[in-house]
Order: structure tokens, then sequence, then C-alpha cells
């Protein structure tokens, strides 16, 4: 790998865009092409001397989707309240699932937390699942900027 940021954030919205315009063989495709990426990124990381066996990938979603409308979401409908979170690096223990409700400032504070940075006041709560046990990381520095990357715009 060229680059080897502390922190990468991708965005792939052409999931969001084709469910939002009503194109289901778009959303269909979309999810499939991003899948394989998911795929590929996990592939190369742990083909990297560097970050293998110490890097966490974390895959989410910002919103949820209504069950009746699949094209819209932002209420308080079941679907919209819900979001999708994968995990997979050292300390997560293969197929552990929460059942507890969490809020995207939880992702932020536990993510934070894999990377040693101090969680800020009024954030969230540790995801028990995605941090187990795991002590922060004490060899990641962050004294600079953080990389921030938007895929696919």
């Amino acid at each position: 790998m060229l680059h080897r940021p502390k922190l990468l954030l991708a965005n792939f919205p052409s999931v969001d865009r084709n469910g939002h315009a009503g194109h289901w063989q778009g959303y269909l495709s979309a999810i499939q092409q991003f899948d394989t990426l998911a795929g590929e990124t996990w592939r190369r990381i742990q083909a990297d001397p560097v970050l293998a066996g110490k890097t966490t990938l974390i895959i989410t979603n910002d919103h949820g989707r209504r069950y009746d409308d699949w094209t819209e979401h932002g209420d308080d409908s079941e679907g919209s309240r819900h979001i999708m979170l994968v995990a997979v690096g050292p300390g997560i223990q293969p197929g552990s699932v929460s059942s507890d409700p969490h809020s995207l400032a939880d992702l932020a504070v536990s993510a934070g937390h894999i990377i040693g940075l101090e969680p800020p006041r009024g954030g969230g709560r540790l995801i028990a699942p995605l941090v187990g046990g795991m002590a922060p990381r004490q060899d990641v520095v962050v004294n600079g900027p953080l990389a921030l990357s938007a895929a696919g715009r």
C-alpha cells in the first residue's frame, strides 16, 4: 500500500444515490460493487506486513431505510432507526453480535478508542463487541491531520 493513514474514512455514495433515485437494479449493483471493494480492501490490508494483524476495518452506513419504502429514510420508522455495522480486526471476536442499541456517537468513541484517541466530552459510549477488552493502541500517535478520503465522488 502506498499510504498507511492512522485513520481513513471512505464514503461510497452510489448505494444511497441509487436508493433515493428509486433505481432498484442500480441499488443492487452498487451494493455488490461495494461488497467487492470491501473484500478487496481487507485482502490488501492483510497482505501488507505493516497493517496485517494490527488494523481494524469498520463498515457501516450513516442511516437505515424505511421497510415500506426503500427509497426514503430520516423519520422515526423502525428501518430508518437502524444501521448495519460489520467490523473485523484484532480484538474483535468473529461472530460477535450486539443487540444493544447504539448510536453513531458510540461508533466514533469506539473507533477513537481503537486508535488511542481520548473521547470528546458528551460523546457516546464504547461498543463492547467492537472494542472487547482491548486496551487503546499505545503505538498510534496522532499529532497531525488524519487522512480523510471520499472515494467515488
